[in-house]
């Protein structure tokens, strides 16, 4: 079923979730994303990997699968406490946000 189909069934229809743990490095963002999205046959999944560090620098992957395949992207975690999570977690809502108007996966 498409999100649009789900939409129109009304509120609350159109998402669903699921927490699915552990995540053991940044790549593992894809599979956690498939993994929810059959889990909660929805038609799109989203995943957070784990914080990577690289040359000082903290990322972490975040991914989306849906019909047309998947797309994961490496999001720098900046700022302090919990403002680097609010800004990693707008950043993966943007995500989904991007994918479903396009109807594909949103290039960043």
């Amino acid at each position: 079923a498409s999100l649009a189909a789900a939409a129109a069934r009304g509120p609350g229809a159109a998402l669903s979730g699921c927490l699915v743990l552990p995540a053991t490095d940044s790549s593992a963002a894809m599979s956690l994303a498939a993994r929810a999205r059959h889990e909660a046959g929805a038609a799109y999944g989203l995943g957070v990997g784990p914080v990577h560090l690289a040359a000082g620098i903290e990322t972490v992957g975040i991914a989306i699968t849906g019909p047309r395949g998947g797309h994961v992207i490496e999001h720098r975690l900046g700022g302090a406490g919990t403002i680097r999570i609010s800004r990693a977690a707008k950043t993966a809502i943007d995500l989904v946000r991007k994918t479903v108007q396009s109807g594909a996966h949103a290039a960043t």
